[in-house]
């Protein structure tokens, strides 16, 4: 049996598949255009290399199973506010903040992928749209398992 002091020293094996990542926005993004990719830019954790910052874009270094969240906080403006996460083009799941009001909004979901499909998160719907940044705003995702076998 392990003691207290002995569980806390145990640390998992490392793992050369891990893929984990965490970028979060610094810069507000306004005048956002309709299907304009929100870009965070400061990549707080990046196991596995998949997330590109220039882009704003998750790119799978393996294929399996994953869990992604995007946290977006927009400004009151007299539009409401939609986006969505998007994978290699198509709509997953969308985000709504509320008009005339500061807003937060997230999601998180688990997707399938397979090696070199692309995640990001994108505007909808209204022109002239903004992310609050300083870091309020986040994207993250995490391969939770991979896929053993191509079909």
């Amino acid at each position: 049996m392990l003691t207290d002091d002995k569980r806390s020293q145990q640390v998992a094996p490392a793992s050369s598949s891990a893929v984990a990542f965490t970028a979060v926005m610094d810069a507000t993004h306004s005048n956002l255009g309709v299907d304009q990719t929100i870009v965070f830019q400061t990549i707080a954790l990046n196991k596995g290399n998949g997330y590109r910052a220039h882009r704003g874009v998750f790119i799978a270094p393996r294929s399996g199973v994953y869990l992604f969240t995007a946290n977006l906080v927009h400004a009151a403006t007299a539009l409401p506010f939609h986006a969505a996460l998007v994978v290699n083009g198509h709509i997953v799941v969308k985000l709504h903040g509320m008009l005339n009001t500061w807003d937060s909004t997230s999601q998180t979901v688990l997707l399938s992928l397979s090696h070199g499909d692309e995640v990001y998160v994108r505007n909808i719907d209204y022109v002239h749209q903004n992310v609050w940044g300083d870091r309020y705003s986040s994207f993250s995702g995490f391969l939770i398992w991979e896929h053993c076998c191509q079909s």
